[in-house]
């Protein structure tokens, strides 16, 4: 018997209907998210390069050696070359306008105070004396204060000796800052203490050390590099960093810039295409007469070409010059012809004194290389302090035109000697590299010679009889032991390691 068929009413086939069209709703929405979380799982996986365990190996070892080489440039603040080279050129384009440097000469004095030796305290100490007495007093005197002055000490030189340093800077600084700022513009003066650069670094630049000078960039480069605040560093997170620094620190806990005006160091070097650049070498144990810097800047703006105003291109350089830049220098030389020696254990409280005059030799005090606009560290020619007259006499690759066999036949074409004036006072004793004319101390010279001398020494340099007392007590106190430390740093890092300095010591310890 068939069952009957069951008649749907009209709001039974509406209510199937809306669940139909709910499920089909629920599907389609299931489905789309699906897709999407497909899609995003694609985007997101990270692609695979097939390779072998010994392949992973290699690149972890690869990428270990470059973290730890970047650590070890940073801990010893040396620069990092695929990070911190920039091209330089030696001329720059005419449309380039140079930076503000008010200057048309831009003139670096170069000071090395214990590098390679920061652990030998008593030298040191005694060397530290000798430039409060000798060296920083000629500096402050200078009657052009036109100069940037570049102190270099070991990274690792002993803390306490560093403070002193730093202390005996800072207040003979300020002290003469106070005295001279009166009357100054304060848009245009440059107070000494900005001037004045004491760097944690023994890299050294010019004759006998590495390839550069200031002329090129290198050497600034090199010393903007210590710099705390543009240090050059490899991009990494915060952590990374601080670990670097703390790294540098306990490394070189001396290292970085420690006083002067960083600004003023950037815009010398950005300067340095557009000017002419001059670097002279002072000791931390010589002194300059205090017409040095004057009279070498007045003499290069003669043989280079003398500047109205600072030039803000090439072409107007050029201009300012004149016709009579084609006659100009390309570079030169300059050295201090008549200089005084001190021997702390001649007759007398204060030691003794004795004048020489060189014509045809360079002592290291006062020694000035030049470098016109447009010339290349490369094409001058760099010898010895020892041989330099000798191998610049008759060479004249230092004109811009051919030299006359007039001026060929009087010598020197290239090198001059600062004559008028005794250039330079240089310190005779155990702390000397060279440890020359040590024997020279019984020079007889009668009392009024003497007084006449010690008083070029204090109206010339700056000196004072009171502090050239100390050091020398304090010399005479520790003759041995200076003389033992500085036997022991002879021959460490680029210092000359002399035979004849070995044998002149070894004689003053034995004695």
């Amino acid at each position: 018997m068939k069952r009957p068929r069951k008649v749907s009413s009209t709001s039974d086939q509406c209510d199937a209907s809306r669940m139909d069209s709910q499920t089909a709703a629920i599907n389609s929405h299931a489905r789309h998210k699906l897709i999407v979380k497909q899609s995003m799982r694609k985007k997101t996986q990270v692609y695979r390069f097939p390779c072998s365990k010994t392949t992973t190996i290699i690149f972890f070892v690869l990428i270990s050696c470059v973290i730890i080489y970047i650590a070890m440039k940073v801990a010893t603040d040396t620069p990092i070359p695929f990070i911190s080279q920039v091209s330089h050129r030696m001329i720059p384009s005419s449309i380039e306008l140079a930076p503000t440097w008010l200057s048309p000469i831009i003139h670096i004095v170069n000071t090395r105070f214990m590098q390679h030796q920061g652990n030998l305290t008593t030298l040191a100490t005694a060397r530290l004396n000798l430039f409060r007495t000798i060296c920083l007093p000629s500096m402050l005197h200078q009657k052009n204060q036109n100069f940037l002055w570049i102190i270099k000490v070991d990274p690792f030189l002993d803390v306490q000796i560093m403070n002193e340093l730093l202390r005996i800077l800072h207040e003979d600084i300020d002290r003469f800052d106070a005295s001279n700022i009166a009357g100054k513009s304060s848009n245009n003066f440059i107070s000494m203490r900005e001037r004045i650069f004491v760097i944690g670094s023994n890299t050294n630049f010019l004759t006998g050390h590495n390839l550069g000078a200031w002329r090129g960039g290198k050497e600034s480069q090199e010393i903007l590099s210590h710099s705390s605040s543009k240090i050059l560093m490899p991009k990494c997170n915060r952590g990374c960093l601080n670990f670097l620094r703390r790294t540098r620190n306990l490394l070189a806990p001396q290292s970085g810039i420690r006083s002067g005006n960083i600004e003023l160091l950037q815009k010398a070097k950005e300067s340095e295409p557009y000017r002419i650049v001059l670097e002279t070498r002072l000791d931390a144990d010589d002194g300059l007469h205090s017409n040095f810097i004057e009279h070498i800047q007045n003499d290069a703006l003669g043989k280079f070409g003398s500047l109205k105003m600072p030039p803000s291109s090439l072409d107007a350089l050029k201009d300012l010059q004149g016709p009579n830049h084609l006659e100009s220098y390309k570079w030169y030389y300059w050295c201090t012809e008549s200089h005084l020696k001190w021997y702390p254990h001649g007759n007398g409280e204060r030691g003794q004194l004795h004048g020489e005059k060189r014509s045809n030799f360079c002592v290291t005090p006062g020694l000035t290389i030049g470098f016109n606009v447009g010339t290349l560290v490369e094409h001058v020619p760099q010898y010895g302090h020892h041989e330099l007259y000798q191998k610049l006499l008759g060479h004249n690759e230092c004109k811009n035109t051919k030299v006359s066999k007039q001026e060929v036949d009087k010598g020197l074409v290239c090198l001059g000697f600062v004559k008028g004036f005794v250039g330079a006072v240089r310190s005779r004793t155990e702390t000397s590299a060279g440890m020359a004319d040590m024997q020279m101390v019984m020079e007889r010279n009668g009392r009024s010679q003497q007084d006449l001398l010690w008083d070029v020494l204090r109206k010339s340099f700056g000196v004072l009889n009171d502090t050239v007392t100390e050091t020398k007590t304090y010399f005479d106190q520790n003759k041995k032991e200076i003389a033992r430390e500085n036997l022991e740093g002879q021959c460490r890092g680029d210092h000359s390691c002399k035979v004849s300095s070995s044998i002149e010591l070894n004689r003053i310890i034995n004695s």
